[in-house]
């Protein structure tokens, strides 16, 4: 049966970051290590961390012994969880499939950031520009798409996680925006004259709500993903 969890253990104190227990070095390695151990030997290994011998003053006895256990640990494959499941070629070819339709929303954004603040004035009426920008972020979330397939890991999980929540959070958050923006102006009756307020927020609110929304979402759902790879 695994080790439960101590709100005072060495290992909830060094993965809270919450003051010093083996050493700066050590302490990151532990850090490092976390998701490359298998769920099952991760009692043991907590218990190892708890039982490591200290001197009164703190310092790790043997401390080479115990770096070389860390080490050995850090070159091993990261473990998949068993509600992650392992890579295969089908699920690789779903992950392109996906993580295509995920950068097409992406790559408009990113196309009009760079048109907005980034690109020239003489390639902001460039349609190959635009294409290259789309087609490249299309290309990188395929790429993370399939190598998650292929072969999970914790980043690669909370990333697609996160990606996926830009997109529906982005989407909801511009409509949310929008709506309170048309009830605000009603409320204070804005002029609407000339269809002015109207493009005010299709260009403008709409999409800064809808990038704020995203930008939160993803953070969210990244965060909870990153935590989420080893609850299981």
């Amino acid at each position: 049966m695994e080790k439960q969890n101590n709100p005072e253990s060495r290992y909830d104190r060094i993965m809270r970051g919450q003051g010093r227990v083996f050493g700066p070095t050590l302490d990151a390695m532990v850090r490092d290590v976390d998701a490359r151990v298998p769920p099952e030997a991760s009692g043991a290994h907590r218990e190892i961390l708890e039982s490591w011998p200290m001197a009164p003053d703190g310092q790790v006895i043997d401390a080479e012994a115990l770096f070389d256990h860390l080490s050995a640990l850090r070159v091993a494959p990261e473990a998949v969880p068993p509600h992650v499941g392992g890579g295969s070629s089908a699920k690789a070819a779903a992950g392109v499939i996906l993580g295509a339709l995920v950068g097409v929303p992406l790559g408009s954004l990113a196309y009009f950031i760079a048109h907005a603040a980034l690109l020239p004035y003489a390639m902001r009426g460039s349609d190959a520009v635009m294409w290259f920008i789309i087609a490249s972020v299309i290309g990188v979330c395929g790429a993370v798409g399939a190598r998650q397939g292929w072969q999970p890991s914790r980043l690669g999980y909370a990333l697609a996680r996160a990606m996926l929540a830009f997109v529906l959070g982005a989407v909801v958050s511009a409509f949310v925006a929008a709506f309170v923006a048309d009830a605000l102006g009603s409320l204070f009756q804005v002029s609407r004259m000339e269809g002015a307020f109207a493009m005010g927020i299709v260009f403008t609110i709409m999409p800064a709500g809808g990038f704020l929304g995203g930008l939160l979402c993803a953070i969210w759902a990244g965060r909870h993903g990153w935590r989420r790879w080893r609850s299981s």
